[in-house]
């Protein structure tokens, strides 16, 4: 899990420098203009509404994207602002950062606009390679793939998993040598229910499941510098429809991001 000691330290320092100094509004010309090192930093933006991750007790968290990169807002208060997939938004707020990755949080946040709404938007299609260049080091989140709502084709499960547990990280690969992670946590509703789905599914195939291929859509995050996808969506390649897992991609992760839970460690 993460380091949620460091996560509340990065609020205290972000709170000190609020008292010493109130940022001043600085228009972006695109979501990318917020990488790296901005926090603290106003800024407005616009936007399509990728995924929406939280609907907890009227926070709500979700993705927004543009052409040039994508951001979370976390915790956005229900009055503020309720989002619709395909919502293209204008909003300002104070950037906030999540082991580096950026984010909006409700301070500051509000909705300068709703443009329009379009359908749900589609998962954009990533090789491995392209995945991971979501971060490039220690604590670095790039553009346009950090935050953003992906979909990994053709990739391997560890061999001999049978079963997806809750708050685990596996390593995916794609038959070339290179790899990422899958993390799976208890904390977003949907990610919980896409694994479980998963499990039930290889239940199903007798075993078969997890020894092939799979589409994962999901969340791309940055965690310690290295990307990693929060799973919506896990079914077969290609996809029979017994062992399709119609997984909740196109709504988002939802819940609780694991910061929520102090007691736990990775």
């Amino acid at each position: 899990m993460r380091n949620d000691k460091k996560y509340l330290i990065h609020l205290a320092a972000a709170a000190a420098v609020g008292l010493m100094a109130v940022p001043s509004l600085v228009s972006a010309q695109s979501i990318s203009s917020m990488y790296p090192g901005t926090t603290g930093t106003a800024f407005t933006v616009t936007g399509t509404v990728t995924s929406i991750l939280d609907t907890f007790d009227g926070d709500n968290t979700f993705s927004i994207q543009d052409g040039a990169g994508s951001i979370l807002a976390f915790g956005i208060a229900g009055a503020t602002y309720t989002p619709t997939l395909g919502d293209n938004i204008t909003v300002s707020g104070t950037e906030t950062q999540f082991n580096d990755a950026p984010e909006f949080d409700n301070t500051g946040f509000s909705l300068v606009s709703k443009n329009s709404t379009g359908p749900a938007p589609l998962p954009t299609i990533l090789t491995v390679p392209q995945f991971v260049t979501a971060g490039n080091g220690t604590n670095a989140a790039n553009p346009p793939y950090a935050e953003a709502y992906v979909e990994l084709q053709n990739v391997m499960l560890p061999a001999g998993t049978t079963s997806l547990g809750n708050n685990k990280s596996y390593v995916l690969t794609d038959g070339s040598d290179n790899t990422t992670t899958m993390f799976t946590e208890d904390e977003e509703s949907f990610v919980e229910s896409a694994y479980k789905a998963a499990n039930t599914a290889e239940i199903a195939s007798g075993d078969t499941l997890y020894t092939e291929p799979l589409d994962i859509t999901g969340w791309a995050d940055v965690f310690d510098g290295k990307a990693e996808i929060y799973p919506l969506s896990i079914s077969a390649v290609p996809e029979p429809a017994s062992f399709s897992i119609l997984g909740i991609g196109a709504i988002g992760l939802m819940s609780r991001r694991r910061r929520r839970n102090l007691t736990a460690s990775r």
